[in-house]
C-alpha cells in the first residue's frame, strides 16, 4: 500500500493573510509571533523541551501558516520560500546551541506528535541513538542523532556567522 500523498500539478499557491478577519487569522499576518520579541524568548529557554516546542508551535509553524497556501501542506517544499524558512530554524537551533555546550547533547521527549515529552507509554521517547534514515542518498549510511546535534561535526560541517 503506498501512503504518499496524491500530487495535483498546479502552479505555485500562495495565500497571504491579507487581515481579513473573517479567515480566522490575525490581521498583520501574525508579525508578533515571528518578530525579534519572540526569537528572543525563545532564545531564551534552557532545555531543549522548552526550545523544541516554542519553535515548533510557534516561529516554525507560523510561517507555514501565514504563506499559506502549498506552504500550509504537505507540499510545502515545493515553495522555495520552504528552504529559506527552514535554514533559518536550523540556524537559530545552532545559536541556541552555541550559548551552553551542554546542549549539544540535550536531545529529550517524545517521537510523536501529541505524545507528552515524558510519557513513553505509547511511543519510545527520544534518544541521542535514534537512527535518522537518509535512504541512501548519495551512498550515505543512515546517522544517528548524535552524528548531527553538532553542525560543526564530520557528518555535516557547517558554520553560520555570528
Amino acid at each position: 500500500m503506498d501512503h504518499m500523498p496524491t500530487f495535483n500539478r498546479h502552479c505555485l499557491a500562495r495565500r497571504f493573510n491579507n487581515g481579513n478577519v473573517a479567515n480566522g487569522m490575525i490581521g498583520n499576518m501574525q508579525g508578533s509571533l515571528y518578530s525579534q520579541t519572540a526569537v528572543s524568548t525563545l532564545m531564551r529557554r534552557t532545555d531543549y523541551i522548552n526550545f523544541s516546542n516554542n519553535i515548533e508551535e510557534g516561529l516554525h509553524d507560523v510561517i507555514h501558516n501565514v504563506v499559506a497556501g502549498d506552504m500550509a501542506t504537505a507540499f510545502s517544499p515545493n515553495d522555495a520560500l520552504f528552504f529559506l524558512h527552514h535554514q533559518q530554524i536550523d540556524r537559530l537551533w545552532a545559536q541556541w546551541q552555541g550559548r551552553n555546550t551542554t546542549r549539544l547533547q540535550d536531545y529529550r521527549g517524545n517521537t510523536v506528535q501529541g505524545q507528552g515529552p515524558t510519557d513513553g507509554t505509547f511511543y519510545p521517547l527520544a534518544k541521542l541513538t535514534d537512527r535518522l534514515p537518509v535512504q541512501g542518498i548519495r551512498g550515505t549510511a543512515d546517522v544517528t542523532v548524535a552524528d548531527v546535534m553538532d553542525t560543526t561535526s564530520d557528518k555535516l560541517c557547517y558554520v553560520y556567522d555570528k
